[in-house]
């Protein structure tokens, strides 16, 4: 006989879902805090790169 119960069929429950998407939620909100305007002036360069791609293959 077990002690331990085991469920199969059973799903992780909501209280546990909301610690861990609280935790990634606060990081994701620091890291474009101290950080979004180096992403942003990153993402822009891309893209520009990218036009400049395209519009030599035209």
């Amino acid at each position: 006989m077990s002690y331990l119960s085991f469920g199969p069929g059973k799903q992780a429950s909501n209280k546990d879902k909301k610690k861990k998407g609280s935790v990634r939620k606060a990081f994701s909100d620091w890291i474009i805090k101290n950080y979004g305007d180096d992403y942003k002036e990153t993402l822009l360069k891309q893209r520009s790169q990218v036009e400049n791609i395209l519009s030599l293959k035209k």
